[in-house]
């Protein structure tokens, strides 16, 4: 039978795996939503000799499979493993839930028509051409707040060799990145020098944590006094230390961050940054 978009819920092995890459290598499924669904251990190998585990998409789980234009993974996903996406031909977009901490090697290679990523706040690790040969990548949105402590391996993206995680990535790529981090992504050599960064996502952030460490005390106050003498020290967000939200962070801010640490009680509280919006559309 003719199937262009399924849905699935509850639990899958190996054995729904394998009927699902039969209906998507045969060309008649498109569209697949998973996220409502719970892949688990058990079933036939669904390629080769690869089996099902529990919350994760396996090692050449959608291989090849050109046909696949979008799918939404499982909400309750816990990891991707290598080549789980690689050469989806006409896969145009891919949003990786919370929860996933690594990007594998060939996870997302050659997929040449995907145009938009999403990375999670919980990745930790981006391998050797994870998103290598993608190159129809116009937009990633990356909620990772620590950039500097995401790795390759046991490497930090530091060094400007460890490009190739994204080799081949075009330079027109945008990096939307959460309010207050464009500085701490630039400040990663190779993002600088190879691609834009916006950042106008929204993002959990404690209002007067400038240095960004997830508490509000004295080496903000010096971080703000730094900033605002032109001598920034290391991580600054300026979207945390701008108190009064008039979009300058000056003595003021320095003032309202002084009074929340001798004053904790009226403190200002963790909070939801407001969405932006781009050509009247919520991004």
């Amino acid at each position: 039978p003719f199937i262009n978009s399924l849905t699935i819920t509850g639990e899958i092995n190996g054995s729904d795996v394998k009927l699902i890459r039969e209906l998507l290598k045969d060309g008649s499924l498109k569209h697949l939503n998973l996220e409502d669904a719970c892949i688990v251990e058990g079933g036939d190998p669904y390629y080769n000799d690869y089996r099902t585990k529990d919350n994760t998409i396996g090692d050449y789980m959608f291989y090849n499979c050109d046909n696949l234009f979008t799918i939404e993974l499982p909400l309750k996903l816990k990891a991707i493993e290598s080549d789980a996406f690689f050469s989806c031909d006409h896969l145009k977009a891919l949003k990786l839930p919370e929860g996933i901490k690594e990007i594998p090697s060939s996870a997302l290679s050659y997929c040449d028509k995907l145009s938009n990523l999403v990375i999670p706040s919980t990745v930790e690790i981006i391998n050797d051409y994870g998103v290598s040969g993608s190159k129809s990548l116009k937009r990633i949105d990356c909620y990772i707040r620590n950039i500097e402590k995401v790795r390759r391996n046991t490497y930090s993206f530091a060094n400007p060799a460890d490009l190739r995680a994204f080799r081949d990535v075009p330079g027109d790529c945008e990096w939307h990145v959460a309010k207050g981090l464009k500085q701490k992504y630039m400040s990663q050599t190779w993002w600088k020098d190879s691609w834009t960064i916006i950042d106008d996502l929204p993002s959990t952030v404690i209002k007067g944590d400038a240095n960004d460490d997830g508490e509000v005390d004295v080496t903000d106050v010096t971080s703000i006094i730094s900033y605002i003498m032109l001598q920034p020290l290391g991580s600054f967000n300026s979207y945390a230390s701008d108190m009064d939200d008039d979009g300058e962070v000056d003595v003021t801010d320095l003032t309202l961050v002084i009074n929340s640490i001798m004053q904790p009680d009226v403190a200002p509280s963790r909070r939801m940054a407001e969405r932006t919006e781009e050509n009247g559309v919520p991004v």
